[in-house]
């Protein structure tokens, strides 16, 4: 189903994946994307292994459409509101499957990056996982974007698909809790 799945949309949206062979993932892994459209989750899941999970906040998972395409996919709920609930996604990152996490935390409204949520950060140092930066281009001039009346949106944009090099995130000993937090988030 998955690798029909991978070539209807791939004809589709004219999928070009660059460096998908930097996707090697050994011990503690996170998948860190941009958030730029409602198929970015679709489009990454064509590229992981099963064995991926997809860290979803709470409130967006009781969508009854959201909901369908979670059956297909290991994947986590996480409050956003609760501190605590870094505490299963942490869990599960130690598991040592790749975890995908948006660190933006939603779609992008303007386009560009939004700010990053130091919670993420936190994860990836807390539980020394590998980071691996991905970069989706084009699914924000999709209608199933937010970007309707800022860009010229159409069903089926060209999608590149780019994977970063993977890194580590780690701050000093001897820095107070705050300053981690916004040390991590600066260098994510």
């Amino acid at each position: 189903m998955k690798k029909l799945l991978r070539l209807l949309l791939g004809w589709l949206f004219s999928l070009d994946i660059r460096h998908e062979d930097r996707l090697k993932f050994t011990g503690p892994s996170i998948i860190m994307p941009n958030h730029v459209s409602f198929l970015d989750p679709i489009f990454l899941y064509l590229i992981l292994p099963e064995t991926a999970c997809f860290v979803v906040n709470s409130a967006i998972a009781k969508n009854p459409l959201v909901r369908v395409g979670l059956r297909f996919c290991r994947h986590i709920e996480m409050d956003m509101w609760k501190p605590y609930s870094l505490r299963s996604v942490m869990s599960v990152v130690n598991s040592g499957g790749p975890v995908v996490l948006f660190p933006e935390g939603r779609i992008t409204t303007t386009g560009r990056l939004m700010k990053i949520y130091a919670g993420v950060a936190l994860v990836a140092a807390k539980t020394q996982a590998q980071i691996f930066p991905v970069i989706l281009l084009g699914p924000e001039f999709s209608k199933f974007s937010r970007m309707k009346g800022k860009l010229r949106t159409r069903w089926l944009p060209k999608v590149q698909i780019l994977v970063g090099d993977s890194c580590h995130l780690a701050v000093g000993q001897g820095v107070g809790f705050r300053e981690q937090r916004r040390i991590l988030a600066d260098r994510l």
